[in-house]
């Protein structure tokens, strides 16, 4: 490795650090509970000092992840929200497939509206 190659791994290193941190200091103040609903991974973010604000359904994008709406839900949850957050089947850690996958819209949109009113 040449000094540039050592320059350029090492300024990865502290970006991934740094971003880690960032997503770490995201859940300080609040209270983040992981469980499932059947099959379904839900995270629920809470101010840690106990006071329950409106519920906020949060619901990703295609092939998005519980994970990519982590920073809305909690700064949802510092401004007095309880806000929730899901996996989609086929999506994240929901290790169901998506009834239809790409190839039936209208049965993929079913069971994607179902699992928003299971949700809810």
């Amino acid at each position: 490795m040449n000094n540039r190659q050592i320059f350029i791994f090492l300024s990865a290193v502290a970006a991934i650090a740094i971003g880690l941190v960032s997503l770490q200091a995201l859940d300080e103040d609040l209270r983040v509970d992981r469980s499932k609903i059947d099959e379904i991974p839900v995270t629920v973010f809470r101010s840690a000092q106990g006071k329950e604000g409106p519920v906020i359904l949060i619901a990703h994008g295609f092939a998005g992840s519980q994970q990519l709406m982590q920073p809305m839900a909690a700064t949802l949850a510092h401004s007095g929200y309880t806000a929730v957050t899901f996996d989609f089947a086929g999506h994240g850690r929901n290790e169901q497939p998506l009834s239809g996958g790409i190839k039936d819209f209208t049965k993929s949109e079913g069971a994607l509206n179902a699992e928003i009113a299971r949700m809810i």
